[in-house]
């Protein structure tokens, strides 16, 4: 596998990006779809266990395995199966379940980080993240394995919650920030587990951790401890994390107020999405952007939640929204490099030197832009 592709290309990649010279949009957003597709197959294969690498670093090449991220990239997969029935994309799907079942603690719990860093202590958001993973592969396949293993990490999540809703405990040894309102995406996952477990108690911890977030939200729309590094000035990224958590609860609950909610927030972020696409990287508490270069990732999160808010109220201004953000990402691919490290693949940031996982092509924004895609193929088929 590529190791590195030199400081001096390294440079050029800054600068064409900072000029937007090498921006470059396929006649089919299929095209670039599928080689996102073979972007997170080479990061499988990249790894010595069963797990999606972390990252392309453009210095020191594939990272270890993150089983955090590895959790939510399964359903994405599994949907791309669903979709073109491609029968190694499901196998790859069940080898990355079945190493997630080989990590999970005693207690229930998933650990932080990737696995180099082995950090040995569970960690609410990625144990969250992980049951997403289950909860795709027990319905693809049945075996009950699946099933206790999001038992205790509900059950684990749930004796780790505090009695307001929220989780103190047991936050990311490797963020700076432990208090975390975007851990709404955890709450989501917590109540998937709930209704294919049967079980009423877990539904009703997730509500209850969307209950506090909710008393971090104030009038404008904005959250507290929304980030993992800088609480005054949140990611796109996390901040779509919540209102993804808040917006899915909503749905599954069928709570218009906490549907308004996302609705809101999500609308002040599209004010500041570009003509061409591009979404700064970082807001205040103003909603005033704070990053001059774009999170690719937080783009494509928040692209599939005006998808989904348009799905519900057909307002064209989320759906000409996402489309804008998905193309804009799109574009900042490259389809013809014999880098197989950089091919189809989505960086941290653009500029590829931006603060958000710099000089990096993460996983988790190949996977945010594949649900995105497969997302407005959805809705123009129903539109049809």
């Amino acid at each position: 596998m590529n190791k590195s592709i030199g400081r001096f290309n390294i440079y050029k990649m800054i600068i064409n990006d900072r000029f937007d010279l090498n921006r470059k949009l396929s006649d089919s957003l299929n095209d670039h779809l599928t080689e996102a597709i073979q972007w997170l197959c080479r990061a499988q294969d990249a790894t010595p266990d069963d797990g999606f690498a972390r990252a392309y670093n453009l210095m020191s090449g594939w990272q270890s395995s993150y089983p955090e991220t590895t959790g939510y990239i399964v359903p994405t997969l599994i949907k791309y199966y669903n979709k073109t029935g491609d029968r190694e994309i499901l196998e790859r799907c069940i080898r990355a379940s079945d190493w997630l079942l080989s990590l999970q603690f005693p207690e229930g719990g998933i650990q932080a980080g990737t696995i180099k860093e082995d950090t040995g202590v569970p960690t609410i958001f990625n144990t969250g993240q992980v049951i997403f993973a289950w909860v795709a592969a027990y319905n693809e396949t049945k075996n009950t394995a699946y099933l206790d293993a999001i038992n205790r990490a509900c059950n684990w999540l749930a004796k780790s919650q505090d009695d307001d809703g929220a989780w103190r405990k047991h936050g990311s040894v490797v963020t700076r920030c432990h208090i975390n309102i975007y851990n709404t995406r955890t709450a989501w996952a917590m109540m998937l587990g709930g209704q294919l477990l049967d079980a009423e108690k877990y539904r009703l911890y997730a509500l209850r951790n969307i209950e506090w977030a909710l008393d971090q939200i104030d009038d404008r729309g904005v959250f507290d401890d929304n980030c993992t590094q800088d609480q005054f000035k949140p990611l796109t990224h996390t901040v779509a994390y919540t209102i993804r958590g808040i917006l899915e609860i909503g749905l599954a609950a069928e709570n218009e107020h906490l549907l308004n909610i996302a609705s809101k927030s999500a609308k002040k972020v599209l004010d500041n999405l570009s003509s061409s696409g591009f979404l700064p990287g970082r807001f205040d508490k103003n909603w005033k952007p704070n990053a001059r270069y774009n999170c690719l990732t937080g783009a494509c999160q928040m692209s599939i939640i005006w998808l989904k808010l348009y799905e519900l109220g057909k307002d064209g201004d989320f759906f000409d929204g996402a489309q804008k953000a998905v193309k804009f990402v799109a574009s900042t691919q490259d389809l013809e490099t014999s880098n197989l490290g950089i091919k189809g693949g989505v960086k941290g940031s653009y500029p590829v030197n931006g603060e958000y996982c710099k000089f990096e092509y993460v996983n988790w924004a190949a996977k945010f832009f594949i649900d995105s895609v497969l997302l407005w193929d959805e809705i123009d088929q129903k539109d049809k």
